[in-house]
């Protein structure tokens, strides 16, 4: 299929990635949560009333999801796939809790789920929170709800899953909630392990079963990951200082996204590929004036979504690669 969006631009010399600010539906602020590879962008944001509503950006407009489908009062889109099926969280005017999927306006409701999706693969199979007391993953497909597990404790939280429906995200090992990233697949969890630390969380899981996230080191340092064929291995802090990385997002071609603090403690977006993280900061038009990236998610395209400040105020966007 062709892209909806163009997955290239052109931009001054020098410069590596074109920005598109997604803007918001009237209000304050937009988020976004993931995009497809054709470009389609998924989030919220909020209304000149002060309410948000979910939003699905694409040709260049940003469209209010509540009105293209009935989603009560309150909403949020958490993932798309590239049949554009949209996952959203939303409450009715009674603040009940739904979740439904939507395409082209065809809604349909995950009855049953009290929690919240996170994600959604190319097959229609949605990861989602369910259960009452300790929250627990599981994966919704047709109708049919089938638990993750744990890793010993209570609670999983599953933060995303691929097309071969391999599922990532944490788990309490014991009590006092010693948390481990998982991956997990036809019915066996696997534990991530650490950096060192007590703690890791897996954000994002590509096709070809690698997994990012973040993990506590064993000097207490917060750093991202990359995990493949069982090992773990630290994508670092980047250069200016900070002590701070998360990683969220990873396409097929193994290029990770998230974002990093300097010594000041500002957000940079990176991008990690061929063992080295970039700073995105420093690849899009300086004189735009822009700061404080935050990357969340990266196609196979290589365009990227995360959250940037402009004038003060928090708005999606969207980097295009620039062409040679």
């Amino acid at each position: 299929d062709t892209a909806l969006t163009p997955a290239s631009c052109t931009a001054p010399t020098g410069v590596k990635y074109c920005v598109t600010d997604l803007g918001t539906l009237g209000g304050k602020f937009s988020f976004v949560s993931s995009l497809n590879n054709k470009g389609q962008v998924v989030g919220f944001s909020e209304l000149s009333s002060g309410v948000s509503h979910a939003f699905i950006w694409q040709n260049g407009k940003m469209d209010d999801l509540v009105t293209l489908g009935e989603f009560g009062t309150s909403s949020a889109a958490i993932d798309i796939n590239d049949a554009g099926q949209v996952v959203v969280n939303w409450q009715d005017s009674s603040r009940n809790f739904h979740i439904s999927i939507w395409q082209n306006g065809h809604i349909t409701d995950l009855v049953g789920i009290s929690r919240g999706a996170t994600g959604i693969n190319e097959t229609g199979m949605v990861t989602v929170l369910s259960g009452t007391g300790g929250a627990r993953g599981a994966i919704w497909q047709n109708g049919q709800m089938t638990d993750l597990g744990t890793l010993g404790g209570e609670t999983t939280y599953p933060a995303d899953l691929n097309n071969a429906g391999q599922v990532v995200g944490h788990s309490n090992i014991i009590k006092p909630n010693v948390i481990h990233g998982f991956i997990w697949q036809n019915g066996q969890m696997t534990d991530l392990g650490t950096l060192g630390g007590s703690l890791s969380d897996a954000a994002h899981v590509n096709n070809n079963a690698q997994v990012v996230g973040t993990s506590i080191t064993s000097s207490s340092e917060t750093h991202g990951f990359i995990w493949q064929n069982g090992k773990m291995t630290d994508l670092g802090v980047g250069t200016l200082g900070g002590r701070v990385s998360l990683a969220f997002g990873i396409n097929d071609a193994g290029q990770v996204v998230g974002h990093f603090t300097d010594a000041n403690g500002q957000l940079h977006a990176f991008i990690w590929q061929n063992g080295a993280m970039s700073d995105l900061n420093s690849m899009i038009d300086p004189s735009l004036g822009l700061s404080s990236l935050s990357a969340k998610a990266i196609n196979n395209q290589g365009q990227i979504v995360g959250t940037i400040i402009r004038n003060g105020q928090n708005h999606a966007f969207l980097l295009t690669p620039a062409q040679p």
